[in-house]
């Protein structure tokens, strides 16, 4: 069987909208194969290619992820910073 690295995973509509400098380091290395937003809870939910994802088989359910966001400290506050990707639960 072929393998892929091939994830689910959701983001926040101001993720997407108003934190672009997350969102440009979230969405580095993804290929997305599919994507809908959810308007009642404003989130964006994608299917994936990305090379931290765990591999799968074809024709199997994909595994859900999560994005661990730091929030690091800045001069004027603290901002957010995409960390990694992290299978859903494991965080």
């Amino acid at each position: 069987m072929d393998k892929r690295r091939i994830g689910r995973f959701r983001v926040a509509g101001n993720i997407v909208l108003r934190e672009t400098a997350v969102a440009q380091d979230l969405f580095r290395n993804v290929v997305v194969l599919e994507a809908s937003h959810k308007p009642w809870s404003d989130e964006f939910h994608y299917v994936a290619i990305h090379p931290d994802f765990d591999e799968c088989d074809f024709g199997e359910e994909p595994p859900e992820y999560c994005a661990r966001v730091d929030l690091v400290e800045v001069e004027g506050g603290r901002k957010m910073q995409f960390a990694k990707w992290e299978p859903r639960g494991a965080i």
